[in-house]
């Protein structure tokens, strides 16, 4: 930035990002009297034709669209071989900051999908694609507006003579299935990528993850993260069926356009009684902790053994067999019954004829006694005391008796009361170990099956500390474990002046201002140096506390006074 203090009338005066093609400022434009974003071409590209092209494509798809939910260029241009535009500046965050912290209350969710659509209808309206939707494109003010951004991307809406892209543009876990394939990209592309973004944000985990680009792919194309979403006791099965139907994997199948889905949100927010507006997000932001979630009444959900999905059409086919299976029972007993108390019959019937259907008691009115029955009259004791009739002896015995008789014989505990299921959520994400076997990578999107009783869970991300709990897993049962990684460490926010390279124990973290994210400590005693390349070095200790965030000032030229 030394070498670039102003492009015209903006002021540069903080750099926001410094990516391999791009940099990023926050600047004054003192003309207009107003904060500025101002994006600008590394000068070594300027000779890269296709580079130039697509930077000021992006300026151009950015102006045609004038929504108050997309950011808008305020000018564009080269000054002196430096290509940049100036665009609206956005004071806030993006969502992926605020995703991770801790999944979002539902209703706003719903809500700042909805305005995200509005600017993606926008868009779309004016035939540009964004193709790289995700939550870093997805700025929040502190006042609560969303804003559509990032259009590096876009690309004007494909024709039916387009071919296919040489190259897939996006981001890899925000990929659409036909992306994936291969496929030209087109407006149902950024609609699944924009229900995975809302996956994320009503779960806390990213709809499709992998450690491989394989993993990714072959999970964005297989793999169905609804199930996952199923498991919160706490979600509306209309917010549900809704990313579900963003999620489709066939493209027919989702909606059709935004305008669609801008009509099923309209009708869910009607239905649910909720009015949003931006007050309720600057709430959330304002104090997370204290926020008060809207009490949806969702479907009361009996914890199962496991998951199971069932079609319509499975449910009838399953109780039409059982019902089936209840009517053959009763004929069975009814015909043995008639058989043995209308016609006493010699034991030698018996013993000689075992083996022939036919020398078994026939019944006038129902036929010739079944093999079912065969069987069903020798599951009962003969007692020969009557008469040398045989007559069933009936011992009142109730199924539980009976497996707990069993159970007992075998010395152990009937099978379907030893194991429980146990879901796990952990924010932003971890490797999980269960009694020190490795489990796998947060989000599973599935139960894991573990014997009753105490088990220990082990959560690694080298972000923060290891992380040791205990669970109790009761039988026959789904407990869901969810933790916030967060609670774990200590976040430490930096007001420097004028500015300093912040290190901690020694390593470089960050240069304040400005600061995008707070610096994760971990619970203990850690050394702070700021170092100014003309004021300075100036150093102290500093305590941090798991779930306790620190808020710290410096003014270096009070501190580094001579």
């Amino acid at each position: 930035m030394a070498a670039l203090k102003n492009i015209g009338s903006i002021q540069l005066f903080a750099e926001i990002q410094n990516g391999s093609v791009h940099t990023v400022y926050k600047g004054y434009q003192t003309s207009l009297e107003r904060f500025v974003l101002v994006k600008t071409l590394k000068p070594e590209f300027t000779g890269d034709t296709e580079l130039v092209n697509r930077f000021i494509g992006e300026a151009r798809f950015i102006a045609k669209i004038q929504h108050s939910n997309v950011v808008a260029v305020f000018e564009s241009g080269e000054l002196d071989n430096q290509h940049y535009f100036a665009a609206e500046f956005i004071d806030g965050f993006d969502l992926r900051q605020i995703l991770s912290k801790k999944r979002l209350p539902p209703e706003l969710a719903f809500y700042i999908l909805l305005e995200t659509v509005n600017g993606l209808k926008a868009a779309h309206d004016n035939d540009i694609l964004h193709q790289d939707i995700k939550p870093s494109n997805i700025l929040i003010s502190y006042e609560g507006q969303v804003k559509l951004t990032d259009f590096g991307m876009a690309g004007l809406r494909p024709t039916e003579d387009d071919t296919p892209p040489d190259s897939v543009s996006g981001t890899l876990p925000y990929f659409s299935p036909e992306q994936i394939l291969g496929e030209k990209p087109d407006k149902y592309s950024d609609i699944f990528s924009l229900g995975s973004t809302l996956f994320e944000m009503l779960t806390g985990n990213q709809a499709f993850s992998g450690e491989t680009g394989r993993d990714f792919f072959e999970a964005i194309v297989s793999h169905d993260p609804i199930p996952f979403l199923q498991g919160k006791p706490d979600m509306p099965p209309a917010f549900i069926g809704l990313c579900e139907k963003m999620l489709k994997k066939n493209k027919t199948g989702r909606y059709q356009n935004c305008d669609e889905l801008i009509t099923d949100l309209t009708v869910i927010q009607e239905t649910c009684r909720m009015k949003l507006d931006a007050a309720n997000l600057k709430s959330y932001l304002e104090s997370p902790e204290t926020y008060q979630s809207l009490d949806f009444k969702t479907e009361s959900r009996t914890p199962k053994a496991r998951p199971v999905q069932t079609s319509k059409n499975g449910k009838l086919i399953f109780r039409a067999a059982a019902f089936i299976v209840l009517i053959v029972s009763l004929a069975v007993y009814n015909i043995f019954f008639s058989a043995a108390f209308k016609s006493p019959i010699p034991q030698t019937s018996i013993t000689e004829n075992k083996n022939s259907i036919t020398d078994f008691p026939q019944d006038s009115t129902q036929g010739p006694v079944t093999s079912l029955a065969k069987n069903a009259i020798k599951q009962f004791p003969v007692d020969n005391s009557i008469n040398g009739s045989l007559k069933p002896k009936i011992e009142k015995t109730t199924q539980a008796q009976t497996t707990a008789r069993e159970a007992k014989q075998n010395n152990q505990t009937p099978a379907r009361n030893r194991s429980g299921y146990l879901n796990i959520s952990v924010t932003p994400w971890a490797q999980i170990f269960i009694d020190g076997d490795s489990i796998g990578t947060t989000p599973l999107n599935r139960e894991i099956k573990l014997s009753s009783g105490k088990h220990v869970i082990k959560l690694i991300n080298p972000e923060f500390p290891v992380v040791e709990k205990s669970v109790i897993i009761a039988a026959n049962s789904t407990q869901l474990f969810e933790i916030l990684l967060w609670s774990e460490i200590c976040e430490l926010k930096l007001d420097i002046s004028p500015w300093a390279d912040v290190y901690i124990d020694g390593v470089h973290k960050d240069t304040v201002p400005p600061q995008e994210r707070p610096i994760i400590l971990f619970p203990g005693k850690h050394k702070l140096a700021l170092v100014h390349p003309n004021l300075g070095r100036w150093e102290t200790e500093i305590a941090a506390k798991a779930g306790e965030p620190l808020d710290l000032q410096f003014n270096l030229n009070t501190l580094l006074k001579n």
